[in-house]
């Protein structure tokens, strides 16, 4: 459940990264889908969290779960965003 949770939040992560406009991806189907739905985009990131967050808590209990939430969430999101230009996938705009 753990990992699962975890797995969601780097989900809803990419998420909020495609939509966020400050990067130009390289034209797949799905990265494509998002983009030209950001609306979706945006409500599923955030059902990918809260889920997370109940699998967290679900699994630790209420006060862990949360608490790991708030802590790894942005962890996770501030290693995509160092790591994901080195891909050579995407290109950051000006």
């Amino acid at each position: 459940m753990i990992v699962l949770a975890t797995v969601l939040f780097l989900l809803s992560i990419g998420c909020f990264y495609a939509v966020s406009g400050r990067v130009e991806f390289q034209p797949r189907k799905f990265v494509t889908y998002l983009t030209e739905h950001p609306v979706l985009t945006r409500v599923l990131g955030w059902f990918l969290i809260v889920t997370g967050l109940v699998l967290f808590a679900k699994e630790l209990g209420l006060a862990k779960g949360i608490f790991l939430s708030l802590v790894l969430w942005p962890s996770l999101a501030s290693l995509i965003i160092l790591f994901t230009p080195f891909l050579n996938k995407t290109k950051a705009r000006n």
